[in-house]
C-alpha cells in the first residue's frame, strides 16, 4: 500500500506563517505538520509515500530526503500548484 500527500499549495490562508516555508513544514507544537503526517502513516505500517510537490519544493526534500522513519518517501512535482 501507498500512501499519498498532497503538499504542493501555497498556504495563502495561513500567510504569513507561509512566507519563508511551505504548509506542511509549519510546527504545531514539537513537530511540522508533515510530520504528523509521516508517523500516522508510518504507524498504521504503510512503508511507502508519495508526496506530491510544488510550492518551495525543495524546503520539504531537503528536512526529509527519501526517508522518514520506516517510510521511503518518493517525490512528485505539481508544476500548476
Amino acid at each position: 500500500m501507498i500512501a499519498i500527500i498532497c503538499a504542493a499549495g501555497v498556504g495563502k490562508r495561513l500567510y504569513p506563517l507561509t512566507i519563508d516555508k511551505p504548509k506542511p513544514l509549519i510546527e504545531i507544537g514539537s513537530k511540522t505538520i508533515l510530520e504528523y503526517m509521516l508517523d500516522a502513516i508510518d504507524a498504521s505500517q504503510i512503508t511507502s509515500v508519495l508526496i506530491v510537490l510544488g510550492f518551495q519544493k525543495e524546503k520539504i526534500i531537503e528536512k526529509f530526503h527519501n526517508q522518514y522513519k520506516s517510510c521511503q518517501i518518493k517525490y512528485i512535482e505539481n508544476k500548476h500548484y
